[in-house]
């Protein structure tokens, strides 16, 4: 995949979560049902309307890359059609494979959010009302029936240029201390990783980091004043004193977590200062998971395990695509290009992309 640089990308809303669109100003949904119009009509006036109250902004795109063990898969979640022509290892979808590299310029998020879109893409229909519908419906089934196995279960370390910057204790050990590494290296305290983890761009939005919320953004990474406790000690990427502000082109990534399932209810209902920062990565980092385990023993000790912990199964959202990753071994993050696109920037309101790029701007100025 190409990026021109020189080009200006303009998002127009056509789905239902619309993240970039949203990030841009433009917000989640076009004012006519119809977008494109009789003769394109709709579609251009849009694109004249838009080209009229705008600014251009810089957006950082990163590339991820997926690889598991060579006992497990990564795949889209959703309806598998298997093709009889095309034979594969039992149990794997005939689309599955071993690696993946995608762009994003969003956000991902490993756990929670993984675990209820996934099952909600075996259901998507074409309503957006009947979406919404199987959506609650499958978040349902993970609050009260289902258990949320934590990502402390898969994710053993971080490393940020291929030093390991940060551990996380195995919460299986007896132990708080992770003999993976020397004590000095940061470690993640179980308790606040134990629900989910996300990897974001400023722009982290649509119900996490941006969100539009009564005409205003939520920054959950820039007003999260509380959950300095989750990683001790804190040096390098995790140190505090080494953050910048969150922009959306400064060559950077944020990690947060969130830590509970009553954390992540004030997520969805737009409460601030819920969430627990990590860390600030710059480059490349890498998460790596833990070895497939192979659970022994009698069937009643693991009773309380989940069939995706049984099964070393965990699922992940990148920029609005569920992935089921079987075995994973690591996900790196490399920034690949830079973008120009096209913000809100009239008398009324700025896109989060244009501040920005006035913010970054400012700061070479001063």
């Amino acid at each position: 995949m190409h990026i021109d640089s020189q080009l200006n990308h303009l998002g127009i809303p056509f789905g239902t979560g619309n993240d970039f669109s949203q990030v841009l100003g433009w917000g989640r949904t076009p004012s006519k049902k119809n977008v494109l119009g009789s003769k394109l009509h709709h579609l251009e006036a849009l694109v004249s309307e838009r080209l009229e109250t705008s600014d251009s902004a810089r957006l950082d795109v990163w590339e991820v890359e997926i690889t598991t063990h060579a006992s497990g898969y990564v795949c889209l979640a959703g309806p598998h059609r298997h093709n009889r022509k095309q034979k594969g290892r039992k149990g794997v979808p005939p689309h599955a494979s071993q690696r993946l590299v995608r762009k994003m310029c969003n956000y991902m998020s490993i756990g929670v959010q993984g675990y209820v879109g996934s099952g909600f893409e075996k259901h998507r229909g074409t309503s957006r009302l009947a979406n919404i519908l199987v959506y609650t419906r499958e978040s349902a089934k993970w609050v009260f029936w289902r258990h949320f196995p934590p990502v402390t279960w898969f994710i053993g370390h971080i490393t940020c240029n291929e030093e390991v910057t940060l551990v996380c204790p195995d919460p299986t050990a007896k132990s708080s201390s992770s003999p993976r590494a020397p004590l000095q290296i940061p470690m993640v305290s179980p308790l606040f990783l134990s629900f989910s983890l996300f990897v974001c761009l400023c722009l982290l939005l649509s119900r996490t980091n941006a969100q539009e919320s009564r005409g205003k953004e939520v920054d959950l990474w820039g007003e999260a004043k509380e959950g300095l406790a989750s990683v001790s000690p804190r040096s390098g990427p995790t140190d505090p004193s080494h953050w910048s502000p969150q922009l959306a082109n400064d060559g950077k990534m944020e990690i947060i977590v969130i830590e509970t399932m009553w954390s992540y209810i004030k997520k969805l209902m737009n409460i601030r200062r819920h969430v627990s920062r990590i860390g600030q990565f710059s480059d490349s980092f890498a998460i790596h998971f833990r070895p497939p385990v192979v659970h022994k023993g009698r069937w009643w000790d693991h009773l309380c395990l989940s069939r995706y912990a049984k099964e070393n199964r965990i699922c992940i959202m990148c920029d609005g695509e569920f992935y089921i990753i079987k075995d994973p071994k690591q996900v790196t993050f490399k920034r690949c290009a830079q973008i120009w696109a096209l913000g809100r920037s009239d008398s009324h309101s700025k896109g989060r992309l244009v501040m920005d790029e006035l913010a970054s701007q400012a700061m070479k100025c001063g």
